[in-house]
């Protein structure tokens, strides 16, 4: 006579796996269910109901191996209660020695309130932290515990741990829509640097693509951000370059005017070095708060780079990027090769062998610096030529003093201005500036001979201050370009916006005196290679913003 065991998904019981439990585990096997239960049971389960079906089976296919751990099994079991319909119940029951399940209509109860603990419920050791959590859920607090503590990287990975295990378990059946690059896109945020986490995830979104790409409901805009987000975590293997493709055929039958994009989907040439994952970039570390120098100097100022352990070759010439933020300049610029760049930027005048050359980055926001340190880990083309610290300035120029090789090319985009008279009081003092007289004697004693200084900025009054600051040193002088601004003004209008309300007050304080950002030594086109600009110099593109560039060689 069968025995039979009625079990909600939400709420199991062990009380039908008791012998299993004791010992007799051998005494029973699984029944695969004929094509008639089989049709039944994928009546009571959501959409797509075979692979619920499948996922549902693998769980319960283990529980008869030798040596599993039955009672976690069973929290795998309520953790999926999603695949089930309402008004449907999970059924386990036995008959002589065959283990069998199927799903019977019953009132079901109410989905239990699930905690926001980071561990397992002390209660039950069984119950981990995939139990309670969605990879999306995982994914939000992994990105939410490295902003909030970006040292306890160790939290981040057993996170990261906790979402392999639920994709392991659900098979991705939990990650609907473009909801797979949202959980990796803040993964790569954390500084997680799983590679495998990644590209079982994109396998996720090539399913999915698949599944309901052509759907009406599957809006373009969603087919666009599951591909940047994917994008700016800089995933590549053949799984990312399927979605690419897969998303260009329903990008294209949907009508995307964007052919530029289609191509470059379908091309392999859609990645961190588009604009489209950068802006993503930029709106992440644009929503940031700063970090207080004063709070940060005190626990990193010891410490140590040892360049033999962070570089391969340190006979290489070395480029660094002073404030890096999210590092996709060095990113790009060490896997740049040259032969994709616009005929527009002014790499010619760096003159630079960019793969041959070693790269070293600082910010002061170790969230930020955990972001570009993961991709360098998951890259086997940047590990052991690109590195970045949570490092000020100053600092990273002291070590980098000590490099055995050349350093070539110091940058520095884009970094937080001083505040104007009484303007924004978020932004430091002028004497708080990052570029200084100090700093700037320290960049022209770590440059090699010819060595170049980059600096670009959004604010008209902070390029002319930086350049009058190298150029009282003496040893640096100014490059000048054949593409520059002519006129400001015009620079400024040109787009249909007007003047920022900064300048405006800048020049009201320094007039008649004051020296404005146009000539020759002002770049109107940008001066790295276009496929290696920063993410703000991105934005400043796209929302057709001034940037103010300039160029400086040692003497």
């Amino acid at each position: 006579m069968a025995s039979r065991y009625l079990l909600p998904l939400l709420w199991l019981c062990a009380s039908c796996f008791t012998d299993v439990k004791r010992g007799r585990r051998d005494q029973y096997h699984l029944s695969h269910c004929d094509e008639k239960d089989y049709d039944w049971i994928v009546q009571g389960l959501v959409s797509p109901a075979p692979q619920s079906y499948d996922v549902i089976n693998a769980v319960i296919c283990k529980m008869r191996d030798e040596g599993s751990d039955v009672d976690l099994l069973f929290e795998d079991l309520r953790a999926l209660y999603y695949l089930v319909k309402e008004g449907y119940a999970l059924e386990l029951y036995h008959n002589d020695f065959l283990l069998k399940w199927t799903v019977s209509r019953c009132a079901r109860e109410s989905s239990p309130q699930h905690g926001n603990k980071l561990s397992p419920d002390r209660r039950n050791p069984n119950v981990e932290l995939y139990h309670k959590h969605d990879v999306l859920e995982l994914s939000r607090k992994s990105l939410a515990m490295s902003i909030d503590d970006p040292n306890r990287q160790d939290g981040v990975l057993e996170i990261a741990m906790q979402a392999q295990k639920r994709l392991a378990l659900t098979q991705g059946t939990d990650l609907r829509g473009p909801t797979s690059a949202d959980a990796a896109f803040n993964f790569a945020l954390s500084g997680v640097q799983e590679t495998c986490l990644f590209e079982k995830l994109v396998i996720v979104a090539v399913t999915e693509l698949k599944r309901t790409g052509h759907r009406a409901q599957f809006k373009i805009m969603r087919i666009l951000h599951m591909v940047e987000k994917f994008a700016a975590c800089d995933v590549r293997c053949d799984a990312s370059r399927e979605l690419f493709s897969i998303a260009a055929d329903c990008l294209k039958k949907k009508g995307f005017d964007d052919q530029s994009v289609i191509a470059m989907l379908r091309g392999g040439r859609f990645g961190l070095q588009s604009d489209r994952p950068l802006m993503w970039l930029w709106r992440h570390s644009s929503r940031q708060a700063k970090v207080s120098l004063s709070s940060y100097e005190i626990t990193t100022s010891a410490r140590a780079i040892e360049w033999e352990r962070v570089f391969e070759d340190t006979s290489r010439s070395l480029v660094v990027d002073l404030g890096s933020g999210m590092g996709s300049a060095l990113l790009n610029l060490s896997v740049f090769r040259g032969d994709t760049s616009s005929a527009e930027c002014h790499e010619d005048t760096l003159r630079l062998e960019w793969p041959q050359m070693n790269y070293a980055g600082a910010d002061v926001n170790q969230h930020l610096v955990n972001f570009s340190s993961g991709i360098v880990s998951r890259d086997p083309r940047r590990d052991g030529r690109v590195f970045f610290a949570c490092l000020e300035a100053a600092s990273l120029l002291e070590h980098v003093q000590k490099y055995p090789g050349a350093c070539r090319m110091i940058m520095c985009n884009f970094p937080s201005p001083y505040r104007l008279g009484s303007g924004n009081l978020q932004l430091p003092k002028e004497d708080q500036f990052m570029i200084t007289e100090s700093l700037l004697k320290m960049v022209v004693r770590t440059l090699s001979k010819d060595g170049l200084f980059l600096f670009q900025t959004k604010c008209e009054d902070v390029a002319i201050r930086v350049k009058e600051l190298c150029l009282s040193l003496g040893s640096l002088t100014c490059v000048k370009f054949c593409h520059h601004i002519d006129d400001i003004e015009s620079e400024y209008t040109s787009s249909g916006s007007s003047r920022p309300d900064r300048v405006g007050r800048w020049l009201e304080m320094c007039r008649p005196h004051a020296e404005r950002g146009q000539g020759e030594m002002f770049a109107s086109n940008p001066i790295l290679p276009r496929e290696a600009i920063p993410e703000t110099e991105v934005e400043c593109i796209v929302g057709n913003n001034v940037v103010h560039r300039l160029l400086f060689r040692m003497i």
